[in-house]
């Protein structure tokens, strides 16, 4: 149940990204966050040979686990929030 929560998350957020200045920023955030020094060391490495095409991989990659992480932050403070109204009966 809760990876085709955040699955559903994930598509949410990779289809608003374009639409929402305040999604962008959120998933920059997590990029600045979650990725490894040497994958933007890859990166650079594939910028420095003009590589595109690996340039574009290695981002794609990047982004598509930035959003990930940000899916399953989102999914587990929707779990949080339904355990906490089951007490405010």
């Amino acid at each position: 149940m809760k990876e085709r929560l955040t699955n559903i998350h994930f598509e949410i957020i990779r289809n608003s990204i374009c639409t929402s200045r305040e999604i962008a920023d959120s998933v920059g955030d997590f990029i600045l966050r979650c990725t490894t020094d040497s994958e933007f060391a890859e990166v650079a490495v594939a910028l420095m040979k003009d590589d595109k095409d690996e340039v574009f991989t290695l981002m794609k990659k990047i982004l598509n686990e930035a959003i990930w992480y940000m899916a399953e932050e989102q999914s587990e403070e929707g779990d949080s929030q339904e355990g906490k109204s089951d007490y405010d009966d």
